[in-house]
């Protein structure tokens, strides 16, 4: 897809979402090939407080995934 399609469907959506009453939004997207698609609207505070829940959540995702990875029963001993 082009950057030009991805963005009137991200339109597209930002619309819909307004005619249901939402107020503050964000929405980013990635690909593989670098494309990077970003649009918010609303009142900054809330966009911004939505920004750092998306943030936080991420994080504790990705740690919560690698926690088993991790985990290997203790600390090794390296004593000799």
């Amino acid at each position: 897809m082009t950057d030009e399609l991805i963005m009137a469907k991200v339109n597209a959506f930002a619309l819909e979402l307004k005619e249901l009453g939402v107020e503050d939004f964000i929405f980013a997207a990635g690909s593989s090939s670098g494309l990077l698609a970003i649009q918010y609207d609303g009142d900054p505070r809330g966009v911004a407080f939505l920004a750092m829940s998306a943030l936080m959540n991420a994080m504790f995702e990705s740690i919560d995934g690698q926690a088993g990875e991790m985990y290997d029963g203790g600390r090794e001993d390296y004593s000799e």
